[in-house]
């Protein structure tokens, strides 16, 4: 599974996806802390990842 971890969410979580054999990207790594949620959202479909947020309005405008 292609995983792209919200800025919200802790980058130790790498490690557990990674040890489950799931290919794991960050926000951070991307250089997206801090954009927009359209922005992140473009990033994790155009890369085909699932994206995990605690982020309760994500996308509500």
């Amino acid at each position: 599974m292609k995983i792209k971890l919200d800025q919200n969410l802790s980058q130790y979580l790498r490690d557990d996806f990674t040890a489950l054999k799931h290919d794991v990207d960050t926000v951070f790594d991307q250089g997206l802390s801090g954009a927009s949620d359209p922005e992140v959202l473009n990033a994790a479909t155009s890369e085909n990842r699932i994206l995990p947020t605690l982020d309760t309005d994500f996308l509500k405008t």
